[in-house]
C-alpha cells in the first residue's frame, strides 16, 4: 500500500490539521507542490534532509528529475522530493524500522509530518 507524507515546519501557532473535513494542511500542500511559497511555513534545508535520507538508505539513488528513490529486495521503498519548504515522500510497504529512520531524520530538522487522506 502506498503512503503519502509531507514533512515541513509550520510557523508557530499554525495548526495544519483542522478543520476536519478540509484541513488547512491541504491548502498549504497545494500551494507548495505547485511551486509557490507559503507564508504559513518556515523554510528549512529540504535538500539536506534528502542527503540524510540517502545516507540512512545507502542503496538509494537520485533519478533524472531529482527524486530520491530507495527500495529493498522485496520492492518496498520510497520516492522523496524536496522543495524549498517541504519534503514529500511516497512510501510503499515500508517496515516499521525504515519508517522510524525516516521520522528520526525529520525530527532532526524540526519537521512535522502531514498525511491527511492516507
Amino acid at each position: 500500500m502506498a503512503y503519502r507524507i509531507i514533512f515541513w515546519c509550520p510557523r508557530n501557532g499554525v495548526d495544519v490539521w483542522p478543520p476536519a473535513k478540509q484541513p488547512l494542511g491541504e491548502a498549504i500542500r497545494e500551494v507548495v507542490l505547485s511551486g509557490n511559497h507559503s507564508e504559513l511555513l518556515e523554510p528549512f534545508p529540504a535538500e539536506e534532509m534528502l542527503l540524510y535520507l540517502a545516507t540512512a538508505f545507502p542503496q538509494s539513488r537520485t533519478n533524472e528529475t531529482g527524486k530520491l528513490q530507495w527500495n529493498n529486495e522485496l520492492d518496498h521503498g520510497f520516492v522523496a522530493l524536496a522543495g524549498p519548504q517541504f519534503v514529500e515522500m511516497v512510501s510503499f510497504d515500508l517496515a516499521d524500522e525504515d519508517l522510524d529512520k525516516i521520522f528520526t531524520i525529520a525530527e532532526r530538522f524540526g519537521c512535522q509530518h502531514y498525511d491527511w487522506g492516507n
